[in-house]
């Protein structure tokens, strides 16, 4: 697109070609779109001569104002984007309804994935979502609109946003878990995430940050891990202890969750099982739960003896699913195993307790692949495949607001934030 002294230019690039995993040609694919992913966009402008680039992820066409030069319209996959400034920053204006009734595209459209979801439980319209190539994005109206708050600077150790918790009490302070390959922690935000400072940090040696919690007796008590360790505060985030140790034969760490009613007992899932300590993490000990590589951990809002396990597997269905324990983790049962490679959990907080399952099996960004959402209403002894109209069957996360209607939030590799109300608690 050309006009007076600058012109855009867009590079577009068929990355939908699927090409068999770990071939020439997929290394070639994988590297373009590593490059490019940040390159995708560009301005050129004569006055001076420089080259201005925006991280906006897969362009399909842009459009300039013919009175302004600075104002534009950037079409991507799935939402259009505005800038007034010359693309300095851009604004989605568009949130599309994928599915009538049942999903929304929320208008954000992030080429690297969304990584973490969370709701302000006190303001549903307060939304943040971390993201693999734009930092942390914040939205104050429900998701028609979206801001940067990561950019410039602001987070230490500005990198991948993957996983984000607000305080229930004092909704102003938001934690993250991030990590930019080479290091990671915690970083604290103590005004809605306008400004942040690092509270914890660890060497992450190109492994992921995992999981954030709080304890639900005591915003102030917080569990962190990633792959290789956990920590605990019981300040707020003040000051961190390393159990690592304690919980080294767990192995690859996956998730933490604190217990819903007995505070003092929490669970950890790894790469061996799922662990635990009955006295804030000062112990531990291995469950009597058979299967391996555990990946998310919840319980049933009405009766926590109920508890779920996903569990991950990257190379058969042998062990791979959905269980539930009805006695407090004892015994368990698979409900259901076609989740793909690994799926999050997550339950609506109010009657009949409506259970979603998100699948993610690993395949890259937007390629057809994945087996969706699924949805259960009878403590998971059946499941429906909720995914009609969704344009990918992928999702690292899955979040839902702890107010009515309840909304359910889906962070898409490489396709954005999608919303859903159940239809149970929709109004009419």
């Amino acid at each position: 697109c050309n006009r007076n002294n600058s012109f855009w230019l867009i590079l577009i690039i068929p990355f939908s070609v699927i090409v068999p995993p770990y071939s020439v040609l997929y290394q070639i694919r994988t590297f373009l779109l590593c490059l490019f992913r940040t390159l995708s966009l560009w301005r050129y402008t004569t006055a001076p001569i420089t080259w201005l680039t925006d991280a906006l992820g897969r362009p399909n066409d842009v459009v300039i104002d013919p009175d302004n030069d600075n104002v534009a319209y950037l079409a991507t996959s799935r939402a259009i984007d505005k800038t007034i400034d010359g693309g300095k920053k851009w604004k989605n204006i568009v949130s599309k309804e994928v599915s009538p009734g049942k999903w929304t595209h929320t208008g954000i459209s992030l080429f690297g994935g969304t990584v973490g979801v969370a709701v302000n439980p006190k303001n549903s319209d307060i939304i943040f979502i971390g993201t693999r190539d734009q930092g942390g994005q914040k939205s104050v109206d429900g998701g028609k609109s979206w801001y940067n708050v990561t950019q410039d600077g602001k987070m230490p150790n500005d990198g991948c946003m993957n996983n984000t918790i607000i305080d229930p009490i004092d909704t102003d302070r938001v934690y993250v878990l991030n990590f930019n390959g080479k290091k990671g922690g915690v970083v604290r935000s103590i005004d809605g995430g306008e400004t942040w400072k690092q509270v914890l940090e660890f060497d992450t040696k190109l492994t992921f940050a995992s999981a954030i919690v709080f304890n639900p007796a005591n915003s102030k008590y917080m569990y962190a891990c990633w792959e290789k360790g956990l920590f605990f505060s019981n300040d707020g985030g003040d000051n961190w202890v390393d159990l690592t140790l304690k919980v080294k034969e767990a192995g690859v760490l996956a998730t933490v969750i604190v217990h819903p009613t007995k505070t003092n007992t929490i669970y950890v899932g790894g790469k061996n099982g799922l662990y635990v300590s009955e006295d804030n993490g000062g112990n531990w000990k291995k469950t009597d739960c058979p299967y391996l590589d555990i990946f998310d951990i919840d319980f049933m809002p009405d009766n926590p003896d109920i508890m779920f396990i996903c569990t991950r597997s990257k190379t058969s269905a042998e062990g791979k699913g959905i269980y539930r324990s009805k006695d407090g983790g004892k015994n368990w049962k698979q409900v259901y195993n076609n989740i793909g490679t690994e799926a999050r959990i997550a339950i609506i907080p109010k009657s009949p307790y409506p259970i979603y399952l998100a699948s993610n099996d690993y395949a890259y960004h937007d390629e057809p692949c994945g087996t969706g959402v699924y949805r259960s209403v009878d403590n998971g002894n059946t499941w429906d495949n909720v995914s009609e109209g969704l344009p990918i069957l992928r999702f690292a996360d899955i979040c839902i607001a702890s107010q009515p209607p309840y909304k359910i939030f889906l962070g898409g590799g490489g396709a954005g934030l999608f919303e859903g109300i159940d239809p149970l608690f929709q109004t009419k």
